[in-house]
């Protein structure tokens, strides 16, 4: 028959747990009494979990190791693959190893892979969607691929901060894909935050001279 922990044993593994104990773990011994596990059992539950957590933190820190030793490295194809399978691999780094590799690919001016490693950063991590979306509409430019920089620009919802870049961006684009309408647009719009720019003044004459 099974008992539960002489209380002092009980008082002192409370004690002892920091607040990042599993929620499930500190159920447990919140509710010891009630479900009559033995002392051992919950000696050795605490410790196979933190064998656990132990594990799990030294793995993490060789994956941050190899991730460094990859961005340290010279850019090539063959680098940005391993940053890309170690994001694949390792949930908690992948942002980080996702931009190192954007990054890479910039550097090989790759612009094609570095417009879909933006993207993934950007479906990955909410605080940088912004900016790595618009990171990749620039690499999408640098690829050629004018109309799909310009789709992406219209629909996205871009913060007030970044509306003048990004409305930049959206006129160059609607421009090089033979969509003079649109940049004017995007020109008319930029020219309420950006004031007394001659340069915006002047594409706006000449887009309204020549709207086909």
């Amino acid at each position: 028959m099974q008992h539960t922990p002489h209380p002092d044993l009980l008082h002192n593994l409370q004690q002892e747990m920091d607040d990042d104990l599993h929620p499930v773990l500190r159920w447990i011994v919140d509710h010891i009494k009630a479900l009559g596990i033995a002392a051992a059992t919950l000696v050795a539950l605490v410790a196979g979990w933190s064998a656990l957590e132990h594990y799990q933190d030294v793995q993490l820190a060789r994956t941050q190791e190899a991730l460094a030793r990859l961005a340290q490295q010279s850019p090539s194809t063959q680098t940005v693959a391993g940053l890309k399978a170690l994001a694949a691999e390792h949930p908690k780094i992948a942002v980080a190893a996702l931009l190192e590799a954007a990054v890479h690919a910039g550097a090989l001016q790759d612009s094609a892979e570095e417009a879909g490693l933006w993207q993934h950063v950007a479906t990955r991590a909410d605080s940088l969607t912004a900016v790595a979306t618009l990171a990749q509409v620039q690499a999408l430019m640098r690829a050629q691929r004018f109309a799909e920089a310009l789709a992406l620009t219209q629909q996205t919802s871009w913060p007030e901060g970044l509306k003048p870049l990004a409305l930049s961006a959206q006129a160059f684009a609607a421009e090089s894909a033979g969509k003079p309408a649109q940049a004017l647009t995007a020109y008319q719009e930029l020219k309420t935050l950006v004031s007394g720019s001659p340069y915006i003044d002047a594409k706006i004459t000449l887009l309204q001279k020549n709207p086909k």
